[in-house]
């Protein structure tokens, strides 16, 4: 049987941890699913404006940073400034979008709530950051 559903696992660059859980995430659904599914790994960070280059990003812009930006943000402006990661989204008609980041995780339910993507929206913990 053929590959014919799509599962997109969502990270944000801000940090390695967000990549290594959507990594672990994406092998265990593959192992899972077999050849029933296509596992799609995306940093939604390489969409927006934003770009994350190492140590003096991760420092500056770390998770409680990243996280209080979304938050005050996730409204209006996530939507529009990630909007090429929407479209990616829409375009991939995911069965799941699993997101180990707040930032795909907005940006993927505006999308579900304004009508242009039909699937379920997961968030899984992935900020082990001091508080």
């Amino acid at each position: 049987m053929g590959t014919s559903a799509s599962i997109v696992v969502a990270h944000g660059a801000a940090g390695s941890g967000y990549r290594m859980v959507a990594d672990a995430l994406a092998r265990e659904i593959t192992s899972l699913a077999g050849d029933t599914a296509r596992v799609d790994v995306l940093d939604a960070h390489s969409f927006g404006p934003a770009r994350f280059a190492g140590i003096p990003d991760d420092t500056l812009w770390s998770p409680e940073t990243v996280g209080g930006v979304v938050r005050v943000f996730s409204t209006w402006a996530l939507p529009r400034a990630y909007r090429r990661f929407a479209e990616k989204l829409v375009e991939t008609k995911p069965l799941a979008v699993v997101c180990t980041h707040p930032l795909p995780a907005f940006v993927a339910a505006a999308a579900v709530a304004s009508g242009r993507l039909k699937t379920t929206v997961v968030a899984v913990s992935a900020n082990y950051g001091t508080p």
